[in-house]
């Protein structure tokens, strides 16, 4: 659902990976999720704490306030928090509502800046998933901890996800194409890694690597006919690769 929501408004999913990383680091994408040091404090568990903001009883005030980190962004800041509320009660939805909190998402996105634009618009053209998800840690999410190892931590979360959600798609789709789009084909997997992120810097499309063993090559898959394929290379002006077929 989080990651069909984004693509609608984004269109790149290396935009919308870079910043489920960054939420699965904070909330593990529960809308509901209480910064867990306060569940402890507090004694209350997230459902607990949600109902007493829903009804009042535990009033905006305090809610604003309190310094816990709440929702899927674990907001904690108490404008972004007060923004929060507010948009949940003008929408007439819990605190906690799923759907309500990528909304909110979406409309602080297009108020952060990143590199002379919104964010939005830099999730949109953005092709390094490592440096979109560290973009978004620093500018977006600005948690306390922005050492090395947090960002890794979202770095690799982000990249989880690509894995999980673009390219084992991508895998099941190549059973139902003709042709492919080859770089070349190396014996050892690291080799072939790093020469897929060279094209993908010098190029900015997705590369694949495949193991036909003994080989891994460095790929582009999908692409029914080999006019396709040839017309794809001439519009990313493509060097040293040939089309090979399935």
């Amino acid at each position: 659902e989080m990651y069909n929501y984004f693509m609608e408004v984004m269109k790149n999913p290396i935009g919308v990976c870079a910043l489920m990383g960054i939420l699965q680091c904070e909330s593990a994408l529960y809308s509901d999720n209480l910064q867990n040091v306060f569940n402890k404090k507090t004694g209350l568990s997230d459902e607990e704490y949600t109902s007493l903001v829903d009804t009042g009883e535990y009033n905006k005030n305090k809610f604003i306030h309190d310094g816990y980190g709440y929702g899927l962004a674990q907001w904690t800041f108490y404008s972004r928090k007060e923004n929060l509320y507010n948009y949940a009660k003008e929408k007439g939805r819990s605190i906690s509502d799923y759907k309500m909190q990528m909304d909110f998402i979406i409309l602080e996105l297009n108020y952060y800046r990143c590199n002379g634009m919104n964010f939005i618009s830099y999730l949109k053209q953005t092709t390094d998933i490592n440096k979109a998800t560290v973009d978004i840690m620093k500018i977006y999410e600005a948690p306390y901890d922005i050492s090395n190892e947090a960002q890794n931590a979202r770095k690799y979360a982000s990249k989880l996800f690509y894995e999980k959600l673009v390219l084992l798609k991508k895998n099941e789709e190549i059973k139902n194409y003709t042709h492919y789009i080859q770089f070349g084909a190396f014996i050892s997997k690291d080799n072939a890694e790093n020469y897929k992120n060279l094209l993908k810097d010098k190029y900015g499309i997705d590369i694949l690597i495949k193991y036909i063993k003994p080989w891994y090559k460095v790929i582009v898959p999908g692409f029914n006919g080999y006019g396709n394929a040839r017309k794809f290379i001439e519009k990313h002006k493509l060097q040293d690769c040939i089309i090979k077929e399935l």
